[in-house]
């Protein structure tokens, strides 16, 4: 709006230009703008002939039916931008000799046909990657933008088991909202909150369509992905842990499952088994005597501890008897299977003793075990599985605390539920980061790898390069044609949580190490479909340092909370960090003009 009500446009108005308006349309819009800011707030300002003007280019304005407001602004910006164009001669540029070049040289042969104010204040850049999945071939494209189109991303319901550190609290099963681009750290964050869990607690996961069969995600995993029922598991985030994580030691979670003998019969009517197996946080440099240790400590409440003993290895020596403890710490065998299953045919021997696997598993018994790190230990298994163990509690009753092991056992059965009673919200990060997200190209839309010589199924990034002064975030409510109701494209109106300050857009860009940060200026709100409905705007006034809304001849102060609503269409930021050189450019170019004389 600087620009035209200070009358700068006039220098720069292309008339030679075959695509423009001749400047036309640029003396229509500056008109538009001058009666904002000049008439009395009385006044109408009638800017149906600036419509009709952009009608002889793009027929589906004329007449009163609505049109995508989205559409019309970037209609309105590249009239402008070809009326304003101080190319005079545009130079033919081959799409084949843009692949794979450096941005910088596919930006500069952009400027060669295209270089106006709304470039210098609209214009980003999309770096645009394919990947042949077969041969890793790779096309990176970088292509301008004016307006940022970013999709809502569906609300879903995640159902996760939580087992609680304590092995006297139940199974809880829990409910949260997730999207398509939440990872399992967002649903960690979550149960964090719904849990109360302290400091100084972490959550693991694992997934598996059973007992023996669960293997860990990493939290990064995007849960959509995920398709077997999702175990979350509390832990401690120890002294010993911390700092063997500051030495770069890796952290393996062990799967220890816990088992009660009833009796000396080995039938499985006569053991009792916890219902999910309990988790081990271990640094792969710890010995076998400290995981020894590390697995008491977690199961110590359910034997007679001496009450003298002070120290977990006190505790320790306390439940010994004739030198045996009151369980037995047992590896579990090929394929998971453990003591319960009698009957085994067709199993190779034990990867660690070379025993029958026809029988039990092996035992957790080495001669070293102040030497054998876990590392060398899970070595021994070549990666061929996950190295779990089995505690089997079959000691003396002197020994063994009953009435703890029943309420264990009973409290591993029981799941009790619990729903996220915060309203979730979608919100604009979320918005962007599935806008970012890779994507399998669909069967009738295959790449041609120039490797392999076929079209093939390419993985497709679209990434942040370069953003412009002013950002336009387009939310695509409406629907594609798939996804039409009677002939109607469907249209999504989800809150969407927006920040009217400080939305920080240097996580998604490229170069992460960039800063972006804008702040809100206007809200186009649409209500309705796009068969028929309503347009309004907010706009911030900078000078008056307030919040207006113009709806029709409806035009009054906004109060805050009635700026970020269901209704937004098409967010308007500017960067708070350009604004001023934006500025400083402009008025360079002017001053350049007046001092040679140019137009």
């Amino acid at each position: 709006g600087d620009v035209y009500k200070r009358q700068l446009h006039k220098n720069e108005i292309n008339v030679e230009n075959p695509l423009s308006y001749k400047g036309r349309l640029v003396i229509a819009y500056a008109a538009v703008i001058k009666s904002l800011w000049v008439k009395n707030k009385t006044d109408i300002v009638n800017a149906l002939p600036l419509k009709k003007l952009i009608a002889t280019k793009n027929s589906q304005y004329n007449g009163p039916t609505q049109q995508d407001s989205q559409e019309f602004i970037l209609h309105l910006l590249d009239g402008l931008h070809e009326d304003l164009n101080r190319v005079k001669a545009k130079v033919p540029i081959e799409e084949s000799s843009l692949a794979n070049s450096s941005d910088q040289e596919q930006w500069k042969n952009y400027l060669l046909n295209n270089n106006s104010i709304v470039t210098d204040l609209f214009v980003g850049q999309f770096k645009s990657c394919l990947q042949c999945p077969n041969c890793k071939e790779t096309s990176i494209l970088f292509e301008p933008f004016v307006t940022l189109s970013i999709p809502i991303p569906e609300m879903l319901v995640l159902r996760v088991f939580f087992v609680f550190l304590d092995l006297f609290r139940e199974t809880t099963l829990i409910e949260v909202r997730i999207t398509e681009s939440t990872t399992l750290d967002g649903v960690k964050e979550q149960i964090k909150r719904l849990v109360r869990l302290n400091e100084t607690s972490d959550i693991v996961f694992f997934a598996g369509k059973g007992l023996n069969s669960l293997r860990h995600i990493p939290s990064s995993t995007l849960c959509v992905t995920v398709k077997d029922p999702l175990c979350a598991y509390e832990y401690q985030m120890t002294t010993n842990i911390k700092a063997a994580l500051e030495l770069n030691d890796e952290l393996y979670f062990m799967q220890v499952t816990l088992q009660y003998l009833k009796s000396e019969k080995t039938f499985s009517k006569d053991i009792e088994e916890i219902d999910l197996p309990l988790v081990f946080p271990i640094p792969k440099s710890t010995t076998v005597q400290i995981l020894r240790l590390m697995i008491f400590g977690r199961i110590k409440n359910l034997f007679m501890i001496s009450p003298k003993a002070e120290t977990l290895a006190e505790q320790y020596a306390s439940i010994l008897q004739d030198g045996m403890l009151p369980y037995t710490l047992e590896i579990v065998n090929n394929r998971n299977k453990t003591r319960r299953f009698f009957f085994i045919d067709e199993y190779d021997p034990c990867e660690f003793c070379g025993g029958n696997p026809h029988k039990e598993n092996c035992m957790f018994r080495f001669s070293d075990e102040g030497n054998l790190t876990l590392r060398k230990l899970m070595s021994l298994i070549n990666g061929k599985r996950d190295l779990k163990l089995a505690i089997y509690i079959n000691g003396s009753p002197s020994l063994v605390n009953t009435e703890a092991v029943l309420k264990a056992f009973k409290v591993s059965s029981t799941v009790t539920n619990l729903k996220d009673s915060v309203a979730s919200e979608l919100s604009l990060q979320d918005c962007l980061e599935l806008f970012s997200r890779e994507e399998r190209l669909d069967e009738g839309n295959g790449w041609n790898c120039a490797k392999c010589r076929k079209s093939v199924r390419a993985i497709k990034t679209i990434s942040i390069h370069k953003l412009p002064r002013i950002l336009i975030v387009h939310l695509k409510r409406f629907k594609s044609k798939d996804e039409e109701l009677d002939g109607i494209p469907k249209k999504a109106d989800d809150f969407i949580a927006y920040p009217i300050r400080g939305l920080d857009m240097g996580r998604f860009l490229n170069d992460k190490n960039t800063g972006a940060v804008y702040d809100l200026f206007g809200v186009l709100n649409h209500e309705g479909s796009l068969a028929g409905g309503h347009y309004w705007a907010t706009c911030y006034n900078p000078f008056f340092e307030r919040w207006l809304l113009f709806n029709d001849e409806e035009i009054h102060n906004l109060k805050k909370r009635n700026i970020v609503i269901r209704q937004a269409y098409v967010l308007f930021y500017h960067c708070i960090d350009c604004v001023h050189a934006a500025s400083v450019c402009l008025n360079e170019r002017v001053n350049e003009q007046l001092l040679t004389g140019t137009n």
